[in-house]
């Protein structure tokens, strides 16, 4: 059976106020159950149609506050409707659902309250990511509401951080991913009826992807380097890791010793970004640097193999490095991973076995490595000519 369901605005009598002004309440009724909801709106009992429980339009007032109400309760019919299309029977409980969110306009509530659903979730570089944003809009907007967000507070957002903040292009691709990402749950819970970014288009900075040669690693391992010069030791041994890896930051921090594997010599764990299970043989360098770390600890199963250094300070530290090492690149940690790649692929290494080693669940993601370097574009043109001069001396 059925069960019927009204929502209607009535101005409360009973509780008028000391300026004379009474509260409109929501009266919900769900088969014989009723429940009385404050709208938090207010009217003076002249300005009110009893006949019609709605404000008079002989004022602009009153035209606002009736149009108010009725979308409140267009509002309320439209989720109450797409329960029944998903099957559900409407409840006095499910019903009064539409009404949990007490501050329904506020965006920030929203961020709040979902950010504590994703905790535990979500991993924890993610959830810095969306609160890097969070302080980014509270900057620019210290409160904000749903309806604030249009498509020219978007253009307000890139904007600032554009040129207050200095963000690259990429920075900022990122951000707003977040923003768009948080909009997008608020569609899926019917906050608002559609994300902005539907207007708003953005793309991620082009470039080529920097990365060190073999000849660059073996330059950087050569540097000599004070004992005393912890943070840059640490930050040399790590990245020249990575290149022979191709382990992501996240990864070499959170490498422990029940990872590293024997016959054969390898490492075996689940990716941090993925979780994507992986195994990648060691080659005899990279076992050299674990050695350098075993040999200073008790290599207990569940210990880290490396120092918890923070990714700006190794890149900080890795801006030395280059420095001392006369290598005239902008790098940071996440190019050791592109080195690692591109001389695998010099080595004549097949993408299939290039995608296992990184991980990659889409091989297309492989194939932005397969760009053939300058070097090895002039190498064939030159291996062509030799082609046809020696068909000339035939």
């Amino acid at each position: 059976m059925k069960i019927t369901y009204r929502l209607y605005p009535v101005m409360r009598m009973d509780k008028k106020k000391a300026d004379g002004s009474c509260p409109i309440y929501f009266f919900l009724r769900v088969g014989a159950k009723t429940m009385k909801i404050p709208s938090g709106k207010s009217v003076m009992p002249s300005e009110w149609n009893k006949k019609e429980n709605t404000a008079k339009s002989n004022s602009p007032k009153g035209i606002a506050l009736a149009s108010y109400l009725n979308k409140r309760i267009n509002d309320f019919n439209a989720q109450m409707l797409s329960h029944e299309a998903m099957g559900k029977q409407i409840t006095i409980n499910l019903a009064m659902s539409f009404f949990d969110t007490p501050n329904k306009a506020d965006f920030y509530a929203f961020w709040d309250s979902q950010i504590t659903l994703w905790e535990g979730e979500k991993k924890y570089n993610t959830l810095k990511s969306y609160l890097t944003t969070y302080r980014i809009l509270k900057a620019i907007a210290p409160t904000l509401s749903f309806g604030d967000i249009d498509y020219a507070f978007i253009e307000k957002f890139d904007h600032h951080m554009a040129t207050v903040r200095k963000n690259s292009v990429g920075g900022r691709f990122t951000k707003h991913k977040v923003l768009r990402s948080m909009l997008n749950q608020a569609v899926l819970k019917r906050y608002i009826k559609e994300n902005s970014y539907k207007y708003f288009k953005f793309k991620p900075a082009k470039g080529s992807r920097v990365f060190l040669t073999i000849q660059e690693v073996d330059k950087l391992i050569k540097v000599e380097l004070s004992p005393n010069s912890r943070n840059l030791n640490h930050a040399r041994n790590m990245f020249v890791f990575s290149c022979l890896t191709g382990l992501r930051f996240s990864d070499v921090i959170g490498l422990k010793y029940r990872n590293i594997k024997t016959n054969p010599d390898s490492i075996e764990l689940t990716m941090e970004k993925t979780s994507k299970p992986i195994v990648i043989p060691l080659l005899p360098k990279a076992k050299e640097i674990i050695s350098k770390y075993r040999k200073n600890c008790i290599p207990k199963e569940e210990k880290p193999v490396f120092p918890n250094i923070a990714n700006a300070t190794i890149n900080k530290k890795l801006k030395e490095l280059m420095e001392l090492a006369g290598i005239k690149k902008h790098i940071s940690f996440h190019c050791a991973r592109h080195s690692f790649a591109t001389s695998l692929l010099h080595s004549k290494t097949s993408l299939p076995h290039l995608q296992m080693l990184l991980g990659h669940s889409n091989i297309q993601d492989t194939m932005i490595y397969a760009k053939v370097l300058q070097e090895d574009i002039f190498a064939s043109m030159d291996n062509l000519n030799t082609m046809y001069e020696h068909q000339e001396a035939v």
